[in-house]
């Protein structure tokens, strides 16, 4: 072990972690060393590398009981062990817990956890310093992503983390240590990442077989790209936009007078009028035809539709395009109220009458809650919280 560490300085690592397993279920070539052999060799290479060389030590759930542990880990105070992992069994969490009260090295485990919620036992109960998902294991990327949240809002998700503070380090790196993101982003902003993290991950599997094709020809991606290869592509060089011809500038409209402005006013007041009496004329006309060989009965019925059809379009017509979303949905909650056409036939005799009555209820509620939730959200967008 001093052999390979030294050999790992010597070609430029700054850190390594020692895998002294001496003892234990996955003890190396059946060896059954005591503790103070794993100690001297930890000793060892602390001693060979000197103290600006990070030093981790894994020994692979090597003691069966937290009195152990800690008799060994006391010796290693003035070592400067950056972490000890799984030193316990996995399922030992009062032992990791008493661990983190009383050893002097860090506590690294979670290799073996599965899902977010054994990590939630292992970092709530058990009081890891260091959370370690296995992808493999714990359930996927997504799941291991949703393990370093829960780390993030239990203190920190890296190294240099200051608990619900922003540092910044000496060279120029941004560290949010905020435990209180879920209120601080909301869920719009949140869905928009999200949606643009799945667009982003599309890209990178045009095949969909979950191959990565990292083209950099790909202004997205390549604009996303901080390395590639071995080499840093940040920045990258400015999009390929096609340049636009300048165009003229426009002449400035002539100012009209009052008595100009007052004439074209009149003028479009007339055109209008024309056009909307052509219309209801044309309509009259049209009504009156289907009269004259309508019965009745329907005629009132068509009448009503009209008029509503008429109105109706009078309402929305001058609207503003931005207000369109939120009047459609009051006016779509609005017209539910033929959900009361449908109360009215449920006691009806017929089964076919009253199922259809049934899905035109079903129907008309989803439209006037809908409309209206529509409306509230459209709404809250533009006001101030």
């Amino acid at each position: 072990l001093v052999s390979w560490v030294l050999h790992a300085k010597e070609i430029g690592f700054t850190a390594a972690k020692l895998e002294v397993t001496l003892s234990g279920p996955y003890n190396h070539s059946g060896m059954d060393e005591p503790d103070e052999k794993v100690t001297e060799v930890v000793a060892a290479c602390r001693e060979a590398v000197g103290a600006d060389f990070v030093l981790m030590v894994d020994v692979q759930y090597a003691w069966n009981d937290v009195e152990r542990a800690l008799n060994t880990l006391k010796d290693w105070k003035d070592l400067d062990i950056y972490f000890i992992e799984t030193p316990l069994q996995i399922d030992d969490l009062a032992g990791y817990a008493r661990l983190h009260d009383e050893s002097p090295v860090p506590v690294a485990a979670g290799e073996w956890q599965n899902t977010r919620f054994e990590f939630l036992d292992l970092m709530d109960i058990g009081k890891v310093d260091i959370a370690q998902p296995d992808v493999g294991r714990v359930g996927g990327l997504t799941e291991a992503l949703r393990v370093c949240d829960l780390a993030a809002e239990r203190g920190g998700n890296v190294e240099g983390t200051v608990m619900d503070e922003k540092v910044v380090t000496d060279n120029g790196v941004t560290i949010i240590g905020y435990t209180d993101f879920p209120s601080r982003m909301a869920a719009q902003s949140s869905s928009l990442y999200a949606t643009n993290i799945r667009h982003m991950m599309t890209d990178l599997t045009p095949e969909k077989d979950g191959v990565v094709n990292h083209n950099m020809d790909d202004d997205v991606i390549r604009g996303a790209t901080v390395t590639h290869k071995g080499e840093i592509t940040w920045p990258p060089p400015p999009p390929k936009v096609a340049a636009i011809a300048a165009q003229k500038p426009k002449e400035k409209a002539k100012e009209l007078t009052a008595e100009e402005r007052r004439a074209n006013e009149i003028a479009a007041f007339k055109k209008q009028t024309k056009s909307q009496v052509t219309m209801l004329a044309v309509g009259a006309v049209i009504l009156l035809a289907i009269g004259l060989v309508a019965p009745a009965s329907f005629m009132q019925h068509f009448i009503v539709f009209v008029l509503s059809v008429f109105i109706g379009f009078q309402v929305i017509w001058n609207v503003s395009h931005s207000l369109h979303t939120p009047l459609m949905a009051v006016t779509n909650a609005i017209s539910s109220i033929i959900i009361l056409g449908a109360l009215m036939q449920i006691g009806s005799g017929s089964f076919l009458v009253i199922l259809l009555a049934a899905l035109s209820v079903f129907m008309a509620g989803i439209n006037i809650f809908g409309g209206f939730l529509v409306t509230r959200r459209m709404l809250a967008m533009f006001q101030k919280s």
